[in-house]
This record gives C-alpha cells, structure tokens and sequence, in this order.
C-alpha cells in the first residue's frame, strides 16, 4: 500500500507552504504531492513512526545532505526533523519524474 496525500500540511496554525522554496522537496510534500513506498512504510513501522511523524519531520526538518543514486543517477535528498514525540527523524526522498516526491525510506536519528 502507498501513502498519496493531496492535502497541505499544518504546523504551528500555518501551511508550512508559507516561506518554502518552491519546487523543493519540502514543498512537494507540503502541496500534498508525495508518495510513500513500501520500504519506507515498513522502516515507519520498525521505528515506531506513523505518517503523521513522516509529515512533522519533513515540516520541522532542513534539508542536510543530498546524494546521488549511483546506479540510476537520481538526485536524493536527506531532511532531519523532529517526529511528533519529539524523536529525531531522517527522511530520505527522491523527485519523480512526475514531479512528485517518493520517500524511499525513514529512520529514527539517534544522537
């Protein structure tokens, strides 16, 4: 199963559009245009993160590194945030081609 929103995201009583470049991966996300796959489904549940916890890192988080897929030439994005318990989150995330965002896998950042 994966996760497609169409919905913005709220924090803090605002869109977190407001102040976002646009077409950056934060922004995707926070336009609603982003899919979830299997791989990060299963590692949100592994570290006991829901996709509520996948919106607040990418809401609170900063983008800190980016990577290319060597076998596909991809350009991936590495944001660190904070889930909704106050947990450290990294999420890494990719552009389709589409324009979308795909999260290819999440894990807890522990300090």
């Amino acid at each position: 199963m994966r996760v497609v929103s169409r919905t913005a995201i709220v924090r803090g009583g605002r869109s977190v559009r407001d102040g976002i470049a646009p077409g950056s991966p934060r922004s995707k996300i926070a336009q609603g245009r982003y899919e979830v796959s299997r791989h990060a489904e299963e590692e949100l549940k592994n570290d006991d993160f829901e996709v509520a916890d996948l919106l607040s890192g990418i809401a609170s988080g900063r983008i800190v590194g980016r990577q290319r897929d060597t076998q596909r030439g991809h350009l991936k994005y590495v944001i660190r945030g904070t889930a909704t318990a106050g947990r450290f989150i990294r999420i890494v995330c990719r552009l389709m081609r589409s324009g979308d965002v795909l999260v290819i896998t999440v894990f807890e950042d522990k300090p």
